[in-house]
C-alpha cells in the first residue's frame, strides 16, 4: 500500500476546495495530488437550443474559466506536486477513470457540492464513485484541523474488512495515528441443541471471546509494527454500535470496508457502510474487496 498519488474531486465549493486542500497539506503532504473538475453542461431543452450559444461553445468557455479559477485556488496548487485538470464530462465517470488513468492510490470527493445536502450528494456522485473506483474513497467531511491523530476501523469478515484493516494499519504507520479496530457482533440465538445445556449468556460470552481471538489475529496480520493499539468488540447492532463508538471516541478518520466489487453494475455498497457513510460526522474512508 502507498499513497503517492491522489485525484481529487474539485466543484469549487467550499467543501471541495477544504478537501482538497487538507489533503495536500496535511493527509498526503508528500503524494502528488491531481485536482478534478468536471465540466458537465446539460443540453438545454430542444425548443431553445436555436436561442442560445452552442453547446460546444459554451463547453470551451466553461473549461477556459476553471483552469482559471484553479489556479487562483492558492500557492498549493504549484502545478508540480498539486496539478489541476479540468475534464468534460460526468463528474463520477471521470473520477472514476481517472483513478485508473493516473493509476491514483485513492480518490476524495468533498461532503457536498453547492447548495445541496449530504442526503442529495450520496445519492449521486460520491456514492457512484464509492461504488466504482478500484481504489479507496475518502469522502471528506468535518475535517480535522491537521492531519488524523485517532482512526476507527469498523471491522467485519468480509475480504473488504479485512481489507480496510490493512489500510487502517497503513494510515496509522504512515500519519503516525492510533488506530482503534472495531468488529460489531450480532447477537444471535444459539443453536438449539446448546439450549438446556449452556446458559445463553455463557453461549454469548464464548462467543464474544472468540470473536475478540478472531479481531486479534486479523490485527496481527495486517499490522507490521503494532500500528493497530486496540482491537474492540461491541456486541449489538451494527451501525448502531460504530455510530456510538464515533460519539465516544471521537475519530479524526473513519476506516469502513465496503463488500461491493469495483464498477459492478448494480453493485452494492453494504447496509452498514452505506449508513456509516452517510451518518458519520467524520471523514470516511470506504475500501473496496478488491483494487489496488
Amino acid at each position: 500500500m502507498k499513497i503517492q498519488r491522489i485525484i481529487v474531486g474539485v466543484d469549487f465549493c467550499d467543501s471541495s476546495v477544504n478537501a482538497a486542500r487538507w489533503a495536500a497539506l496535511e493527509f498526503a503532504p508528500l503524494a502528488e495530488i491531481v485536482l478534478l473538475h468536471a465540466v458537465d453542461l446539460p443540453l438545454p431543452p430542444r425548443p431553445v437550443r436555436g436561442a442560445l450559444a452552442p453547446v460546444e461553445r459554451v463547453s470551451e468557455n466553461a473549461v477556459t474559466g476553471a483552469h482559471a479559477r484553479l489556479a487562483e485556488l492558492g500557492p498549493w496548487v504549484d502545478g508540480t506536486r498539486v496539478i489541476g485538470e479540468v475534464l468534460v464530462g460526468s463528474a463520477a465517470d471521470l473520477l472514476v477513470g481517472a483513478a485508473d488513468t493516473h493509476a491514483a492510490d485513492m480518490v476524495v470527493v468533498g461532503e457536498h457540492g453547492c447548495g445541496r445536502g449530504v442526503w442529495e450528494f450520496l445519492g449521486s456522485t460520491a456514492e457512484r464513485v464509492v461504488h466504482r473506483a478500484s481504489v479507496p474513497v475518502l469522502v471528506a467531511r468535518e475535517l480535522p484541523p491537521g492531519p488524523p491523530r485517532r482512526i476507527l476501523a469498523a471491522i467485519d469478515d468480509s475480504s473488504g474488512g479485512q481489507r480496510a484493516l490493512e489500510w487502517a494499519a497503513f494510515l496509522g504507520r504512515h500519519l503516525e495515528a492510533r488506530v482503534v479496530a472495531l468488529h460489531a457482533l450480532e447477537p444471535v440465538m444459539p443453536p438449539v441443541e446448546l439450549l438446556g445445556v449452556m446458559p445463553i449468556g455463557e453461549i454469548q460470552e464464548d462467543l464474544r471471546l472468540e470473536t475478540e481471538r478472531w479481531l486479534r489475529q486479523a490485527a496481527r496480520a495486517a499490522a507490521r509494527r503494532g500500528e493497530i493499539a486496540e482491537c474492540r468488540i461491541a456486541v449489538g447492532e451494527p451501525i448502531h454500535e460504530i455510530l456510538q463508538a464515533l460519539d465516544q471516541e471521537r475519530p479524526d478518520l473513519v476506516v469502513i470496508g465496503s463488500r461491493g466489487t469495483p464498477a459492478a453494475v448494480g453493485g452494492i455498497l453494504g447496509g452498514v457502510a452505506h449508513a456509516v457513510l452517510r451518518r458519520a460526522k467524520r471523514p470516511v474512508l470506504v475500501v473496496g474487496p478488491l483494487g489496488r
